[in-house]
């Protein structure tokens, strides 16, 4: 497996969405899968009625890649 996504649907919204995890195998980080998976998991989240996808990383220097993978995407509040 290079990767996942894991995300679900934000009870008492209408629409929103929370990406849990992204996760790319570190032999094949910085290729471009993980846009990849994340326009595919915006795919599915819309096709599931989402409009707005949220995500949140720690500030551990180990999720350094992760935060700034979020921000090249701006995760703050992602419509979609």
């Amino acid at each position: 497996m290079l990767g996942y996504t894991c995300y679900g649907p934000i009870d008492g919204t209408d629409g929103s969405f929370d990406l849990y995890w992204i996760a790319i195998h570190r032999d094949h980080q910085s290729r471009g899968f993980g846009q990849v998976l994340m326009s595919e998991t915006e795919r599915m989240i819309r096709k599931a009625g989402g409009r707005r996808v949220y995500a949140e990383t720690s500030g551990r220097l180990q999720y350094e890649p992760t935060a700034s993978f979020m921000s090249a995407w701006d995760f703050s509040a992602r419509p979609i």
